[in-house]
Parts: structure tokens; C-alpha cells; sequence
């Protein structure tokens, strides 16, 4: 966006983020060609790991899983692809190793040590249960006594959502104090929540899906209107005379107090317990952009930071850090259509 008085203004949650999302096509129902895995590696259940640390198993798609405690606010994600990653509470810890065998999750034994040394200190830990273990050359079918089990996919999230990549073309928008441009790095965030809104079934309209750019922002905002998604989500990336500026903010249209609101709201909470930090001290801004106010549909802006603030210019370079907001605004997305849909 262009630049804006700093007043305008977004600290932890959905610990994700990593390039093993942006390929979904690699994972297999079982060990991946890109796994060199011993024999004698030693598996256990995502499930029944979470039940032992007290945790939920909240999300699930084709390549990650999120574990949640809300007693603790402790957040996991883990992701299922060669060089995927667990994130503890924002934090990359170690390489996951997971893999998906007919619709179980699996981590090697010892990721779960490196998980349980990650969660906040006010996690109390249960008394240990054993969480039964398989190696590599086990059979598929657990025996009566293993804790492992099968993991059902969550049904898919009904709805159709519109993502709108901020710029593109000949637009491209704020330059970063790094020296790149605003334009590729909405269209990467945006992929990638095309990409998640997808494994959990929603079917998602993009106003670009790459470089070039067709519609204007009047044309992004009538092609909402035309197609009328049950969710708007436009993303950019902010920019301020002061460098200190700092934080994401979430904008809905002014007097805008229904459905659009609610998905900001929703957005913001997942952006916040990411572990983003918020521009200003209320949770959603109210503003004129035409994608907004010349919306029929629920309509939310998205902008992530602040491309003139250095730390928060290298966090939206770097892919980690891209997927990681992506899979906050995805949840939040899902979060307000499973309430809509009274699922």
C-alpha cells in the first residue's frame, strides 16, 4: 500500500510455516520418495501424542496438522512433507519426519521429546503414558494395545472464498527498505493460502494467481460482487514515513459491523496468536479502500507489516515466515466458515 500516517495501525499462536506446504503433490500414504528414513526409525501417533500432552487435534489437511491446548494457549504444527517442519508457539524446533499412512499421522519417537522441551513453562505435563512406537518395518496394522489410531480427515469446510494479491503488473506497489517490491510478496502469501484454504475443501477464486495483472482495484472489487465469495480476503504489505512503524493491521470497510467484521475478527485472533504483532491496540481499522467500501461480500484487508520497518520487511522475504502468516489468515478464514456453516 502506499505510505500512511503510522497512527494507522497489529503477539501468539499458529506456529506455522515452512516450505513443505507449498507442495502438496510430493506427499504419498506412506514414506515419500524424499525420506531416507532407517529401518530402525521408531514412529508414534500424532493423536495419541497430543492426548498425552494434553493437546487437540484441531486442523488436519494433506500437509500439515495443528495440535492446540487452549487451557495452556500451547499451539504445534507439523508438517508431513520431505524437509517439513514442527513449530512450537511461532518457533521452528527440528525437522518433523512425519508421514501419513492411510490417513495416520506419524512422527518419529524422538520428535516428540523435542516438542514437549519447546511447550511455555506453564505447561504442566500429565503423568507419562506410553505412546506405542513402530518402526519403519512394523505392520501396518497396530495391535490391539498400541496407542495408535487411525487419524479421520476433518470433512471438508463448505464455501467459497476470494483471495485478492495486493498490486501486480505494472503496479507494484510499496518498495521494501530492502529493496524489493510489495507485488510478489502478496502474490506468495496468497498462493499459499489458496493452497490451505483448498486441502480443507474450500474452493478459492484468486483476482491473480500470478505476475501480471488484469483488473484494477474497481475490477477486483466488481469481480467480488459478480461472483459473490462467502469470504474477501485482500492482502498487502503497509509502509510508513517512520521506520518504526511495525505490525500487521486488519481493515474492514467504515460502518462495517456484520459478516465482514466477523472475518476480520477471526483473521486478527489467528494473526495475534501466530505470534505476529499488531500495529495499533485495536484489533481491526476501519477504511475507504475501494476492494472494501465497493464490496458486496464480506470484505477484509489484510496488511501484513510494514515493508519500511527493516525486521518486519526481512519476516515478509522470507518463505518460513510467508507460510506462516498464510496458514493464520487460512485459519481464520475457516474459523468464520464453520461458524457460518454451524459446523
Amino acid at each position: 500500500m502506499r505510505i500512511r500516517a503510522s497512527w494507522w495501525g497489529v503477539a501468539l499462536l499458529v506456529s506455522v510455516a515452512v516450505v513443505g506446504c507449498t507442495q502438496p503433490g510430493e506427499i504419498n500414504q506412506g514414506f515419500t520418495k524424499n525420506h531416507s528414513l532407517g529401518s530402525a526409525t521408531a514412529y508414534v501417533g500424532v493423536e495419541p501424542l497430543a492426548d498425552e500432552l494434553g493437546m487437540t487435534m484441531v486442523s488436519t489437511s494433506i500437509s500439515c496438522v495443528t495440535l492446540r491446548s487452549e487451557a495452556t494457549s500451547n499451539f504445534v504444527v507439523i508438517f508431513s512433507e520431505p524437509n517439513g517442519r514442527v513449530f512450537v508457539n511461532g518457533d521452528a524446533v527440528c525437522a518433523s519426519g512425519a508421514i501419513v499412512r492411510d490417513g495416520e499421522w506419524l512422527i518419529p519417537a524422538s520428535v516428540q521429546e523435542e516438542i514437549r522441551d519447546h511447550l511455555r513453562a506453564e505447561f504442566v505435563s500429565p503423568a507419562p503414558r506410553p505412546v506405542a512406537a513402530r518402526t519403519r518395518d512394523s505392520q501396518s496394522t497396530p495391535s490391539p494395545t498400541s496407542a495408535l489410531v487411525k487419524v479421520e480427515m476433518p470433512k471438508p469446510v463448505r464455501g467459497l472464498v476470494m483471495i485478492d494479491p495486493g498490486h501486480g503488473g505494472k503496479d507494484p506497489g510499496a518498495k521494501s527498505v530492502l529493496g524489493y517490491w510489495e507485488a510478489p510478496i502478496t502474490l506468495a502469501v496468497g498462493l499459499k493460502v489458496r493452497e490451505l484454504l483448498a486441502d480443507s475443501g474450500v474452493t478459492v477464486e484468486m483476482t491473480r494467481d500470478g505476475a501480471e495483472m488484469s483488473l484494477d482495484k474497481y475490477g477486483r472489487a466488481a469481480l467480488s460482487c459478480k461472483k459473490k465469495p462467502d469470504v474477501f480476503v485482500s492482502i498487502h504489505a503497509d509502509a510508513a514515513a517512520r521506520t518504526e512503524a511495525d505490525g500487521y493491521t486488519v481493515y474492514v470497510a467504515r460502518n462495517e459491523k456484520g459478516r465482514g467484521l466477523a472475518v476480520a475478527l477471526a483473521i486478527e485472533r489467528c494473526l495475534h496468536r501466530a505470534g505476529f504483532a499488531r500495529h495499533s491496540a485495536d484489533p481491526v481499522a476501519y477504511a475507504d479502500f475501494v476492494v472494501l467500501k465497493d464490496n458486496t461480500q464480506p470484505a477484509v484487508l489484510v496488511e501484513l507489516g510494514y515493508l519500511t520497518n527493516p525486521a518486519d520487511a526481512a519476516r515478509l522475504r522470507d518463505g518460513a515466515h510467508q507460510a506462516k502468516y498464510a496458514a493464520a489468515i487460512c485459519e481464520g478464514i475457516l474459523e468464520y466458515l464453520r461458524r457460518a456453516n454451524g459446523d
